[in-house]
Parts: structure tokens; sequence; C-alpha cells
């Protein structure tokens, strides 16, 4: 059964015929040789695929509209084409009104309230307490219209895309889920980690870290209370108990500052034959934490995703190649955030750990065109004490200061409330 999108375009399997005709297109080679042009070909490749990969829930005709208007700009850099592509497919987007968050998916904080994604959460708009309720409540999206229904004006990419159904009208989300079953339609790479639920838990809303970037900035480091170690391994025990084949992302704040963080990917590692993958979202502080974790046996299960900010004080990227490095089951991807002021600093720090053994194709930059004016100033403490301590490639020092004045530079500036974080945990 073919599925109705805006525009009138139809399929008969959700976005393959589009990517197809997108690949094949004089409009695929320019951006494709533009994306070379502006940043490296691991980059650009994963630029490519995503912009593959939003034919599936676009018309054809609206993608192609916007990727020519993205294009359409003074000075091409990826960070702008992103953007303005995004912006504009989000505005021609149809307002979703049904969706099956809250049955596949659900969003754990760290007092342990659940409800249906992040966006509720925001809200605060809980379903129930995971420590409080005897059983976490599902959603019942197929036959309740009340359960089914949102009101959220939801982005067309968000964390669920893959595999959340979400639709305008009762008629086409029911043709949703007839066509590709409750947990929406799997991309072929990752067809062998079906899940049968999607859990994010942000199991703390504490981070040693300080990114300007941070999108979960408004709820970071507020003080708010949260729960103690024991009271997260019962989080786990419950909805272990009562899921399989469990699709897990944790993030935070900074998951490693929990003291317990250890103990609680053990408790996970001991009940592995309940998931199909577990995510972690870190900055990778805590080197030893780090270190037990990937000592485990995960059985290619476990995936780190590890945000690299050069300008913070407690980025200490000499400590990651020892671990990473290593024989480990677990598979990871460093991130970085390229802006004007640090480009050639996350240049450097990519050489460094390309030379140490992390492989280019673990190695993620994003183009960003903001920036901050104490980035623009100051040299990020990383690269001083990797000048101090010669770890830095010799080409670096042709492009933006000599070692001497790196070593007199102003570094960024210390947050002691950081470093207390950083010793209690």
């Amino acid at each position: 059964m073919p599925i109705p999108v805006a525009g009138g375009e139809k399929v008969d399997q959700p976005g393959s015929e589009a990517r197809r005709l997108f690949v094949a297109s004089p409009l695929a080679a320019n951006l494709n040789q533009l994306l070379h042009q502006v940043t490296d070909d691991v980059t650009a490749r994963m630029e490519f695929e995503s912009v593959q990969r939003l034919f599936e829930c676009h018309p054809t005709g609206a993608v192609r509209s916007a990727i020519d208007h993205a294009l359409d700009v003074r000075n091409p850099r990826l960070a702008v084409i992103r953007q303005n592509l995004l912006k504009i497919l989000d505005d021609d987007a149809p307002r979703f009104n049904y969706c099956t968050g809250g049955t596949t998916s659900l969003e754990i904080n760290a007092m342990g309230d659940y409800t249906r994604c992040s966006r509720f959460a925001q809200r605060s708009i809980f379903i129930g307490n995971v420590l409080h309720d005897e059983k976490i409540r599902t959603l019942d999206v197929v036959n309740n219209d009340q359960d089914a229904s949102c009101d959220l004006n939801c982005k067309r990419r968000m964390c669920f895309r893959s595999n959340v159904i979400r639709a305008a009208t009762r008629t086409q989300f029911d043709n949703l889920i007839q066509l590709q079953g409750l947990r929406g339609d799997y991309r072929k790479s990752r067809e062998d980690r079906r899940s049968n639920i999607f859990i994010r838990w942000k199991m703390t809303d504490t981070c040693n870290y300080t990114c300007s970037y941070c999108s979960a900035w408004k709820t970071v480091n507020k003080k708010r209370p949260e729960l103690d170690g024991d009271s997260l391994i019962q989080i786990a025990k419950k909805f272990t108990n009562q899921f399989d084949k469990i699709s897990l992302r944790i993030t935070g704040g900074e998951p490693s500052t929990k003291k317990n963080f250890v103990p609680l990917m053990r408790f996970l590692n001991d009940r592995l034959d309940r998931f199909v993958e577990i995510e972690v979202r870190t900055n990778f502080s805590f080197p030893q934490k780090q270190q037990d974790v990937f000592a485990q046996n995960w059985q290619n299960k476990l995936h780190y995703h590890i945000g690299c900010h050069v300008f913070d004080k407690n980025f200490r990227p000499w400590d990651f190649a020892p671990i990473l490095t290593g024989q480990t089951s677990v598979s990871y991807k460093t991130k970085f955030v390229s802006t004007p002021s640090n480009q050639h600093y996350v240049d450097a720090i990519k050489k460094y750990f390309i030379a140490n053994g992390i492989p280019v194709d673990h190695i993620k930059i994003i183009q960003d065109f903001r920036d901050s004016a104490e980035d623009a100033s100051t040299v990020p403490p990383a690269i001083k004490f990797m000048a101090e301590h010669n770890l830095l490639h010799s080409d670096f020092y042709n492009h933006v200061l000599t070692r001497t004045e790196i070593l007199a530079a102003k570094t960024a500036t210390s947050n002691s409330r950081l470093v207390q974080i950083n010793k209690a945990a």
C-alpha cells in the first residue's frame, strides 16, 4: 500500500524510490561535490547520506527545492547549507497530530519520571514515575485516539525519526502502522538491530563541561534533585524486567559524573540479552571509569558517542587513545563542532588522534558558523598542555601560533564548581 505524503507524491516503499532518484540526479552530484569542498571525505559522506534520508519523509520535489535554495549562498559552508535545508523542510512539513511515542519509545528523566519523548519531558507532561509505578505504563496508540494524538509541533528530523511513526491524519497513521509495524520502518543498515522499544534515559542533569552549543543547556547544572545510585539501578531493573529487544540511549548531563556509573553499566552488561543496542552519550571524562566499562564484553552492542569540546578545561584528548585503541567490543565515534575560532585546534587534535591509532572514520567534525567571544580570544587548555608536552603536530604552528605564543596565551576560564564535580565523581 503506498504511503500518502505531503505534496501528492507516493512511493511504494518509504523513501527507497525517492532516494534512488536523488542519487542518480545531477542535484546529488552537485551537492556531493560541494560537501567535499567544504569538509573532509568522512563528514561529507555522512552529510550526503543524511540528505538522502530526508527523502524518506519528504516529497522529492520539496527536498529538491530546499537543496537548490540552500546551495544558493555566497559563502557555501556546510553548517549554513544544513541549517537552511532543515529550516526549509521543517517549514514545509505538515503538522503531526498522531505519534507512536509512549508506545514504542520512552523518555526517562533524572528523577525517574517517564513520558513519550524529550519534548513532553521539557513541558513536564509525564505518564508516571518508574520507581513509583508497579509497572511502566505504555500508551495504546492503536485503539485509543487520546493516547495516539499529539499536539506538539515536532520537527521532521528528531532522535526518534527512524522508528517512531508520525502522521497528520488518523487514516494515514493507521496505514503506516499496517505497512511498517508498530515500531516503524528500519533502515536496511540497521535491520539487525531492530528493537521493540527505544528508551532515552537522561540519567543526570550534572555535567563537568560547559559546551557553548549544548542542546540541554536549559536543564544542565541547575542543581535540581537527582536519584542516588541504587535508585538508578532499580530503574534499569524495572525496564529490563518489563521489556526486551531494548534500544537504550544513556545521556545527560554527563553520565559518568554519577559515582555508580560503572556498577550501573555492569548491571546492564549482566542483562545484555535484553538489549539489541546501548548507546552512551558522553564527553569521555573520568578515564578509569571508561576503562572499566570498555574492559567488559559487550558483544558489539555498546556504542559510545563522544562529544569533544576543545575549549573546555576538562577536555583531555591524551586520555582517549589508550582506551579507544585497546582491545574492546565497544564501537565509538568522536564528534567535534568546528567553528571559525577553533577550526585549527580541532584539526590539530584530529591529527593527534589519527597519529595515536584512532581511525579517521571514527572522527566526525560538524561545521558551525557561530562563535563565542571568549573562544575567539583564548587558547584551549588542552592545546596549551599539548604544546607544553610536545604532543602537537609540527604543521600546527605554521597555521596558528608559535609554541612560545601558545604557552604565553590566555587560556579558557576555570570554573571551580566543575572542578568540585570532578573530584566528587
